[in-house]
């Protein structure tokens, strides 16, 4: 299986013949095909015959063709993409298309593999322009493309070889450029992207180091030696290697947002309980719950910092990484003089659970496709 790109929910890939019958019942929706009608009967045959014409047009190297659209937590498959010059136009201006079953409508799959290939064409330094048409009373469709971040160009009335409802209005082109698309990453939604992810980044390094000082007085409530609290930490490292193992599949699965709000609130919870853990047991227990999670979490969190870096178009993960060395830094800092008033474990350690919960309330706003119009884009050529 050859991978073009994933995002949150998405996984678009290269067509083969095994998908023959899921373009079909795709072709064969009533609810599609009343924007595509080009009266052509619809046939196995007919899907085969359209696998075998795009296959044509896969280069190993480029990032133009028509793509499997596959719903990545069931396998899905959705429908397609395509990202492609048009004939007779230039080689860095591709044309935009989608077609999704209806069932899927509604979601925002189209908006969300839509903006994937918009960015994934212009980072790749081989796009200037991307281009999208559709009919002009095809509403839904062109809210996907304005999601997208593309504009009206123009209304034109093109000749059909099928005459289909709506065709009387014309169609529309949308366009946007390089330029635009990067004064749009600019714009203050991006920014505030940035700051959530810098804002997790600093959380996740004070909530860590914030704890340490209180080590030896943890240690002295279990009745431990220097042994047998060595031999307990250990359980976080056990906990790595396996999130390590893990983390992989399961951001295959859910995307990165997901894992990111599911373990951090995980670890906004499961830290303040090493403080009442009763025995090395348990708490040996809990440090490998917890060192699986924080894999889980700083895989995720890296994931969104990458994806807020691409959008600006200049790189902000060492600026990322500084965060979570100041987080570190700072939470040190109060934990030792938390350590040195003497202020009860416990309830310091509820106190740091609220104050990690609240800026990955914040993080929620950190990049990830909310819901979108889902709908055909372009017509059968």
């Amino acid at each position: 299986m050859e991978v073009l790109l994933t995002t949150d929910r998405l996984l678009l890939r290269r067509f083969t013949m095994d998908d023959a019958d899921d373009l079909l019942a795709l072709d064969s929706d009533p609810e599609v095909r009343r924007f595509i009608e080009d009266g052509e009967p619809v046939t196995r045959e007919a899907a085969v015959e359209t696998i075998e014409w795009w296959l044509t047009h896969y280069d190993p190297h480029d990032i133009y063709g028509f793509w499997a659209a596959i719903e990545r937590g069931t396998g899905a498959f959705l429908g397609w993409f395509h990202f492609r010059p048009h004939e007779g136009s230039p080689r860095d201006e591709p044309e935009l298309g989608y077609r999704l079953v209806s069932g899927c409508w509604g979601k925002g799959y189209a908006t969300e593999g839509s903006r994937a290939l918009i960015d994934m064409g212009f980072l790749s330094n081989r796009v200037q322009r991307v281009v999208a048409e559709t009919m002009l009373v095809h509403g839904a469709s062109r809210r996907v493309m304005e999601k997208s971040g593309l504009h009206l160009v123009r209304t034109f009335h093109a000749e059909w070889p099928v005459r289909i409802p709506g065709d009387e209005e014309g169609d529309v082109e949308y366009a946007l450029t390089r330029a635009e698309w990067q004064a749009q990453a600019d714009q203050p939604r991006t920014r505030h992207s940035a700051a959530a992810v810098a804002v997790l980044f600093f959380v996740n390094g004070a909530t860590f180091s914030n704890w340490l000082p209180r080590i030896p007085e943890i240690r002295d409530h279990l009745g431990l030696g220097n042994a047998g609290l060595g031999a307990t930490l250990l359980g976080g490292g056990l906990g790595g290697s396996i999130g390590a193992l893990v983390v992989g599949k399961v951001m295959d699965r859910l995307g990165s947002r997901r894992v990111l709000t599911a373990a951090a609130t995980a670890l906004s919870i499961g830290m303040p309980l090493i403080a009442f853990a009763p025995s090395a047991v348990v708490l040996l227990v809990l440090l490998t719950s917890l060192g699986m999670l924080d894999v889980c979490n700083d895989v995720a969190m890296n994931a969104q910092g990458v994806i807020v870096q691409q959008r600006i178009g200049r790189s902000i993960m060492n600026r990322l990484h500084a965060m979570w060395s100041l987080g570190f830094t700072g939470g040190a800092l109060v934990g030792s003089a938390a350590a040195a008033s003497d202020r009860r474990q416990r309830a310091r350690a509820v106190a740091g659970c609220r104050s990690h919960l609240v800026p990955h309330r914040f993080g929620r706003a950190a990049p990830a496709d909310p819901g979108r119009r889902a709908a055909q884009c372009g017509r059968t050529r």
